[in-house]
């Protein structure tokens, strides 16, 4: 049984038969999954703490994390784009998960951490309180 890397066209997603990793694929199996972490795709597995978010939430961040301004090369001073968008201040997560760590994406990373604290004020619940960024 022979594995090439390949992508996958929008045709043949219905047909796939996909392993979890190399080791549990069969000659039934089309494709297998390059870390078990990564079956829900390279931005869902980089959500911190995903497993404590609504499905749809999830859905939504993650597809935010698609359309992030980034360092989207790292020549980017040579290039001969046209255009070009980076965001100055860059700053790791507070967090990170195991597929960010695979996919190495503290080496470019994206978007900013927002610190927000909340402190209650003279009452008894978080509607009393002061929010300070």
């Amino acid at each position: 049984m022979s594995w090439r890397w390949a992508d996958i066209d929008a045709s043949e997603t219905e047909t796939l038969h996909i392993a979890i990793s190399k080791d549990h694929a069969t000659p039934q199996h089309t494709h297998y999954e390059i870390h078990p972490s990564l079956i829900v795709g390279h931005m869902a597995s980089s959500i911190p703490l995903s497993d404590h978010n609504q499905s749809p939430r999830n859905t939504y961040q993650s597809a935010m994390g698609k359309q992030s301004m980034c360092v989207y090369a790292g020549n980017y001073a040579k290039r001969l784009d046209k255009n070009g968008y980076l965001l100055c201040s860059l700053t790791r997560p507070l967090v990170e998960t195991r597929a960010m760590n695979i996919l190495k994406m503290h080496e470019m990373p994206y978007g900013m951490n927002a610190i927000v604290a909340i402190a209650c004020y003279g009452g008894y619940n978080q509607e009393d309180s002061i929010i300070m960024n």
